[in-house]
């Protein structure tokens, strides 16, 4: 595929999500092409900065550009249980270890440098899959982000922001668990151009046994703002709610509410939390929550859940999409007073939201004092579509009058060059219509009239076209 002068991105389509592809990059210098060294990516979470986050090696890389050093390399090593997309996993093997980490931001597949780029002001987003296979001592682990001076920005870095720059810990006992998604989406502080991404874990004594990565990344998001988001359920939405202790299937899509309480966040109890529409009974251990929301016929490729809520004395958020509770380390779109907008991103779990009618229920838990209660809540949900359109001819039109002429619709990435050709019969060669170069997110129209050479079009029954990449 050859780019336009000037490209400095390019999107490709209609790709096996969590499978790896290889890529080259070719600098063009008038004849002659310069070719970099081959790099994988995997295609997995949009913008993922993590180039091979699925860990889609083979065995006999041993993950050596991950290699902190701290753990022999050859307890780092592939396995098969997968989490989300792809293939393969990373098993990490402790043998009377303590305190430690294993994966480290260092040079790593399909990165040049020791770091990943982030701009200051954008929202971004960080996680893994985390499961045990047994370790013989308590552990918690968990993602964690720092910012080293490089070549290009020699500033001393400032504090890192508590605490948005780890995920919340995932929090294990000896035994083997499933996978659990670990996340922290925050925007990005000034004074951080970089950030280098590892794995770190806490154990009550030196242990043994096993832990398993899988897709990890660091992926900017678009801002909650831009417009290309959808509301599935948008702030100061109604919700029915309830106070005390709930049935036990009160958050199964099928659960009937139609007796709980109806009200409009913000919901709230205390002095501390801000705009409260709808009051709560104070000093009650948790509040619940649940609505409908209509979801759009077409997939969607990110969901986002933005909130105001309290702190439950540690406790998160509890989640529910159609009945399903999602398993997480912990959704902290939590503050304090409940006066922070906190994101959480949802995107692994999209394939728990259908086209339609679907269900969100949330526990929000709570802690208080005698002489006081601060009790917040009011989130959002919201969506971004996708239309999995690959590079095609979107029409071959021939217009009344025009003469001995067709007109063809084309639908390819911007910034890049495509052949069209054509052919009289399928047994025949094919033949160069023209070269087509997109610089617009428009759709391009290319005129064929018979040129370079091929026969007209009053001289021929039929004509078949394809689509090419110029290389």
């Amino acid at each position: 595929m050859t780019l336009t002068p000037g490209a400095t991105s390019y999107t490709d389509y209609l790709l096996k999500p969590g499978c790896q592809y290889i890529y080259e990059v070719g600098a063009v210098y008038e004849t002659n092409t310069v070719h970099s060294a081959p790099f994988a990516i995997l295609s997995s979470l949009n913008g993922n900065l993590v180039a091979n986050g699925g860990f889609e090696e083979n065995d006999n890389s041993h993950w050596d550009k991950w290699f902190t050093g701290d753990l022999d390399w050859t307890n780092m090593v592939a396995s098969t249980n997968v989490a989300y997309q792809g293939d393969k996993s990373m098993e990490i093997t402790l043998i009377n270890k303590g305190n430690n980490g294993s994966i480290s931001q260092y040079g790593q597949y399909g990165t040049t440098d020791a770091c990943l780029p982030v701009t200051p002001g954008r929202l971004y987003s960080f996680g893994c899959f985390f499961k045990s296979g047994g370790i013989s001592q308590p552990s918690e682990h968990w993602l964690e982000w720092s910012s080293t001076r490089t070549g290009e920005d020699t500033n001393n870095r400032p504090a890192r922001p508590y605490p948005l720059y780890f995920t919340p810990h995932y929090v294990i006992g000896t035994n083997a668990t499933d996978w659990t998604y670990a996340n922290r989406t925050f925007v990005m502080p000034p004074g951080f151009p970089n950030v280098e991404l590892e794995h770190r874990y806490s154990i009550a004594a030196p242990g043994s046994g096993s832990i398993c990565i899988d897709n990890v990344f660091f992926r900017a998001l678009p801002s909650p703002d831009a417009t290309n988001w959808i509301d599935l359920v948008p702030f100061a939405a109604a919700w029915r709610y309830f106070v005390a202790a709930p049935p036990t299937n009160w958050f199964a899509a099928s659960f009937n509410d139609a007796s709980w309480p109806m009200g409009v966040g913000k919901f709230g109890a205390g002095s501390g939390p801000a705009n409260i529409v709808t009051a709560l009974a104070p000093q009650k251990p948790a509040y619940y929550f649940r609505r409908t929301f209509i979801a759009p016929s077409v997939p969607c490729e990110e969901l986002l859940l933005s909130a105001t809520c309290t702190d439950g004395g540690g406790k998160s958020l509890e989640v529910y999409l159609n009945g399903v509770k999602l398993v997480t380390s912990g959704i902290e779109t939590v503050s304090g007073q409940g006066n922070e907008v906190r994101y959480f991103d949802l995107t692994p779990f999209l394939d728990l939201v259908q086209p339609g009618t679907n269900c969100i229920a949330v526990v929000l838990n709570n802690v208080w004092q005698p002489s006081w209660d601060d009790v917040a809540f009011d989130l959002s949900l919201k969506a971004i579509t996708y239309a999995p359109v690959g590079p095609r001819i979107t029409a071959i039109n021939r217009e009344p009058g025009t003469g001995p002429e067709i007109n063809l619709g084309l639908s390819v990435p911007t910034n890049s060059i495509w052949r069209i050709e054509s052919a009289d019969t399928l047994s025949s060669g094919w033949q160069l219509v023209d070269v087509v170069t997109n610089n617009s997110t428009g759709a391009t129209w290319l005129r064929d009239s018979g040129q370079n050479g091929r026969l007209p079009l009053n001289e021929i029954s039929m004509r078949f076209y394809r689509l090419i990449p110029d290389y």
